[in-house]
């Protein structure tokens, strides 16, 4: 479950008129139509954290590995630049990824988990399953799950069905969802949303594994959530029998 919002991109305007890669200044988005008619803003329209995106954008555009990975040093690009480099999957920003699930921003901690999972190095399995497990944002946590799950960690596929029965244990000791203000808080409609989402990914994953343990756990759980976790069991065994070859 992964919640990112780019650094230096402000909300739309309530008109929906004025896209979220523009400046707050009505002035200056007059001279942003101006000068361009793609609306994209002009450079001297752009604050720093702007030109900071703007940056990162063009150097994954022309895959300038080296360029990303410097830039996840900087707080006003790590967040950006982790993403990217999760979409160009090399290699080479494993550890500057790995170093930055210690960083104190949740949002630029998520980028770097998701990248990890993304790149798909077995490598980076044992430090995704640390941040699984002791993050103290609960969005932070649950994408980590998912890298490692994605990753085929058998211990990322056991948390990632945990989070699919019940995921409050799990996130008992999270102080927060992420730092974030509409989603901060810990809501017992997150933790469903949590469950739901985590079900959904073990299908897309072809979990089978997960198959004896979301069995167990029918008669412990209300209605309407056994009724999709034996969707999910049906649906795992359905890949079990079409691709035999595919079993994780």
């Amino acid at each position: 479950m992964t919640i990112y919002v780019e650094a230096g991109l402000q909300r739309p305007a309530a008109s929906g008129d004025v896209p979220e890669h523009w400046p707050r200044h009505a002035s200056c988005r007059r001279e942003c139509r101006v000068r361009d008619d793609s609306r994209v803003p002009s450079e001297t329209c752009m604050g720093s954290s702007q030109r900071s995106v703007l940056a990162v954008k063009e150097a994954a555009q022309r895959g300038d590995v080296e360029f990303l990975i410097n830039a996840l040093a900087d707080p006003d690009m790590r967040g950006s630049a982790a993403l990217r480099l999760g979409d160009l999957g090399a290699r080479e920003p494993i550890p500057a990824l790995i170093r930055n699930l210690r960083v104190r921003n949740d949002l630029d901690r998520n980028a770097a988990v998701k990248a990890l999972g993304k790149i798909g190095d077995p490598s980076a399995i044992s430090a995704l399953l640390e941040v699984a497990e002791e993050d103290e944002a609960a969005g932070v946590r649950t994408t980590a799950i998912d890298s490692a799950a994605m990753l085929n960690s058998p211990r990322g596929v056991e948390l990632l069905t945990e989070l699919a029965i019940d995921p409050s244990p799990l996130l008992a000791t999270c102080s927060r969802n992420m730092d974030v203000p509409i989603y901060r808080e810990m809501r017992p409609r997150t933790l469903r949303r949590i469950r739901k989402w985590a079900a959904k990914r073990l299908r897309e994953l072809h979990a089978t594994e997960a198959v004896p343990t979301l069995a167990a756990s029918l008669g412990s759980v209300d209605l309407r959530h056994s009724l999709r976790l034996r969707r999910t069991i049906r649906s795992l065994r359905r890949s079990t029998d079409s691709h035999p070859s595919d079993m994780r």
